[in-house]
C-alpha cells in the first residue's frame, strides 16, 4: 500500500472537515457546553433526532449485514491494512468505534489483549455477542455508545479504530478529539473512510453527513488533536454502481497516528 507521511502543518483550523451544517468552522458554539442553553440545547436535540432516525435504520439491517460479500471485503482489507500499520501487542487494550457487526472487532481481536466493539445500534451489537456467544471468544465485549449525545468512558485504550463510520457523524472534529483523549499515551488512533464521493456511493444518504474526506484533511485534523506518526495510505478500492452512471471505483483510505508518550 502506498503510505503517505503527513507532515506537521500549522494552525490547520478544521482541516477541510465541515462543522455541522449551517453553522460558521470558527464558531465555537458548534460545541454544546453547560450554560450554552440558547443553541448548545438545540444542536443536542437535532443530532439526537438524526443519530435515532441513523440508530433505528442500523438496527433493522442489522441481522441482513453480512450477507453482503462487498462489505466482508472492504473490512476485511481495512483489517488488514491497521493491522500493517498499527504495531499491535497480547497485552494492548483496544476499542472499534462504530463497530457494527463486529467485523473489524473480530479480525483485530486475536491481535490484541482486549477488544470493546462500540456502536449506538442495540441490533448491531446484538450480532456481535452472537457471534460472541457462538465462538465462545474471550477477551471481547460490546459497548453502547454514542460519543454524540454523551460523554467517552473513563476507560482508555492502546488502540482505537474506526471504519466507515465518520461519514454519519455530522460533527467530525469533536469525535477525533474525543477518541484521541480516550488513547493512553503511545496509543494509536486508525480512521478508515471514503475519499470524496459526490454522494454516489450511498444510495439511500440518510444519515450520511459527508460525501468522503480529503485525505490531507483528515490527516490534519490527527495532527491538530495532537497525534504524531501520521499517515495516510489506501486500504481498499472497490466497485459498485453509482445513482445512474453503472460501476464506479470507490477508494477507502486510511489514516493513523499516535498519542505521544
Amino acid at each position: 500500500m502506498a503510505e503517505d507521511v503527513v507532515e506537521p502543518v500549522v494552525a490547520p483550523e478544521h482541516c477541510g472537515i465541515p462543522a455541522p451544517t449551517g453553522e460558521d468552522p470558527g464558531d465555537d458554539r458548534r460545541h454544546p457546553r453547560v450554560g450554552d442553553a440558547d443553541g448548545g440545547i438545540r444542536r443536542l436535540a437535532r443530532v439526537g433526532e438524526r443519530s435515532k432516525e441513523v440508530e433505528h435504520r442500523a438496527d433493522t439491517e442489522a441481522g441482513a449485514w453480512d450477507n453482503v460479500p462487498a462489505r466482508i471485503a472492504l473490512a476485511r482489507a481495512i483489517t488488514q491494512a491497521i493491522l500493517e500499520r498499527v504495531p499491535t501487542t497480547p497485552g494492548m487494550h483496544a476499542l472499534d468505534y462504530g463497530a457494527g457487526t463486529g467485523l473489524i472487532t473480530l479480525g483485530i481481536q486475536p491481535h490484541v489483549g482486549s477488544i470493546a466493539a462500540a456502536d449506538s445500534s442495540p441490533g448491531m451489537l446484538a450480532q456481535i455477542e452472537g457471534k460472541i456467544a457462538a465462538s465462545g471468544l474471550a477477551g471481547v465485549r460490546t459497548l453502547l455508545l454514542d460519543l454524540e449525545r454523551e460523554p467517552p468512558p473513563g476507560d482508555q485504550f492502546g488502540l482505537i479504530v474506526s471504519a466507515m463510520t465518520m461519514h454519519h457523524i455530522e460533527n467530525v472534529p469533536s469525535i477525533v478529539a474525543a477518541l484521541t483523549g480516550m488513547l493512553r499515551p503511545g496509543g494509536w488512533l486508525a480512521v478508515a473512510d471514503l475519499d470524496p464521493d459526490d454522494g454516489e456511493f450511498h444510495e439511500d444518504p440518510t444519515g450520511v453527513y459527508h460525501k468522503g474526506f480529503e485525505r490531507a484533511g483528515m490527516a490534519g485534523l490527527f495532527v491538530t488533536c495532537g497525534l504524531e506518526d501520521v499517515t495516510c495510505e489506501t486500504a481498499h478500492t472497490l466497485e459498485k454502481p453509482a445513482k445512474g452512471k453503472g460501476l464506479r471505483e470507490f477508494t477507502v483510505f486510511l489514516v493513523a497516528g499516535r498519542k505521544p508518550g
